[in-house]
Order: structure tokens, then C-alpha cells, then sequence
């Protein structure tokens, strides 16, 4: 896995479908990282989780924001942040279990079950728009022998 240090960003507003288009955005650059196509299965399952949270995050600005205006991705060791950038004022929550149903309310649950870490930076005066973001470890590819070696056990 490559690990360089990287800011991409992706304008969203305006477009006929900003969710298809940040998905689109994200994987050429899990891709170009080596983690969507990594030998080591535990690093794809973390990009496809990454692809997720970014779903759900551009979903809920679609949904409850006015629609999504930037997508801004940094990559730094074996860190992804994920930003959504909407105009509303109005934050973010996880729904409670009891009031999510057929129409919804799952969003931020799955950003919160499979980031390590989301937030708001709201928008003020000086600094619009509102970003919601997620960060996401992503494990040390293991070696194809290690694999072997974990998967071997032995008899005593």
C-alpha cells in the first residue's frame, strides 16, 4: 500500500447525480492507493466500508441539506478523512433505533459503526459551508505468507 500525503477535491453542486459521482471519485482513489485491489482482504473490506460512509454522508446532505456541494478526501499514512461540504445549518445525528423504519434513518448509525471517527465543523460567518466528515484507519496489508501463517494451526 502506498501512503502518501494527498487533499483531492471534487465539486458536487450542480450535478445530476453528486452520490454516483463522489463514489466514482473515491474509488479511482482507493484504487490508485492500492487498497481496493490489495492482496490483504481485511484492507479491501476497509475501502468498501470507506465507500459507505461516503454514500451515507452524501445521502444525508442530499436528504437533509439542500444536497451535497464539495466532496474533500485526505490521505495521510494509513488515514482517509472523508468531507461532505453542504449549506444547512442543521446538524447531523444518529437516529435512535426506535425511529428508524422503512424511509429511513440508517445514515449516520452506518457512518458511526464504520468510521473511527466523524464530526461537524459548522458553518459560520467567515467559513461557509458546513463539512461533516469521517476518518477511517486502514490496517497494515499483511504479506500472502502471513496469511498463511495466521490461517495454520497447529495440533498439539
Amino acid at each position: 500500500m502506498n501512503s502518501p500525503h494527498y487533499c483531492k477535491q471534487v465539486r458536487l453542486s450542480g450535478r445530476r447525480m453528486p452520490g454516483r459521482c463522489a463514489r466514482a471519485a473515491l474509488t479511482r482513489q482507493l484504487e490508485e492507493l492500492g487498497l481496493s485491489d490489495s492482496a490483504d482482504s481485511c484492507v479491501r473490506e476497509r475501502a468498501d466500508e470507506a465507500l459507505l460512509v461516503l454514500s451515507e454522508l452524501v445521502t444525508n446532505a442530499s436528504r437533509h441539506a439542500g444536497g451535497p456541494v464539495r466532496l474533500t478526501t485526505h490521505w495521510s499514512g494509513n488515514r482517509l478523512t472523508i468531507e461532505i461540504e453542504d449549506n444547512s445549518d442543521g446538524l447531523p445525528s444518529i437516529t435512535p433505533a426506535e425511529k428508524r423504519g422503512q424511509h429511513g434513518g440508517y445514515g449516520m448509525g452506518l457512518v458511526d459503526a464504520f468510521s473511527d471517527s466523524w464530526g461537524v465543523r459548522p458553518a459560520t460567518q467567515s467559513h461557509r459551508p458546513k463539512c461533516v466528515y469521517a476518518q477511517l484507519s486502514f490496517p497494515s496489508p499483511r504479506k500472502a505468507d502471513q496469511h498463511a501463517e495466521d490461517d495454520f494451526v497447529t495440533a498439539s
